[in-house]
């Protein structure tokens, strides 16, 4: 009697564990694009979170301290503490700014691996962008909307989905 095993034997242990393979490849990619939605849809609501808690800061007459951007040089931050005096001139554009400096301090890369032309990271929070049509997948867009004194936050979750906020300053 010979011991080992057949070439028949191999050969379906070889194709079992491709099959298995396989589905372990598919089901992956789902999981993997499931965790970037939903980093997108956390950041949203980061940025709405910050928002809104700011605008209840300055309402109670408190002040707001905002990072303004993180130095690599010297492993500090920079601040701002003027917020509450640019929501009292409805100043939209120079918010949307503060805000999403703050949340890109230090630098936080888009959930979906977007990089800009030289290489790096695209940031996951931007300014501007187009009302109800943010522009790449995976950001939150601040925008200032100057013709009604609104704050809108915008999140493109995949190509049929987006996320939309907006704070009316004459409301708060």
């Amino acid at each position: 009697m010979k011991k080992g095993f057949t070439l028949v034997e191999l050969l379906v242990v070889v194709a079992i564990l491709g099959v298995l393979a396989a589905v372990g490849i598919v089901s992956f990619g789902g999981f993997l694009g499931n965790a970037k939605e939903n980093v997108s849809k956390s950041n949203h609501i980061l940025a709405v979170k910050l928002t809104q808690t700011s605008f209840l800061k300055c309402s109670m007459s408190d002040q707001v301290i905002l990072k303004k951007y993180f130095n690599e040089d010297t492993g500090k931050f920079a601040y701002v503490n003027d917020f509450c005096t640019l929501l009292e001139q409805k100043n939209e554009n120079s918010m949307a700014s503060y805000l999403r400096n703050h949340l890109n301090s230090p630098k936080v890369c888009n959930p979906y691996g977007l990089a800009h032309s030289s290489g790096t990271c695209q940031e996951a929070f931007a300014i501007g962008g187009q009302l109800g049509n943010p522009r790449k997948l995976g950001e939150t867009q601040f925008y200032g909307n100057q013709d009604n004194d609104k704050i809108v936050i915008q999140t493109k979750i995949s190509e049929s989905e987006f996320l939309y906020d907006e704070f009316d300053l004459n409301n708060l």
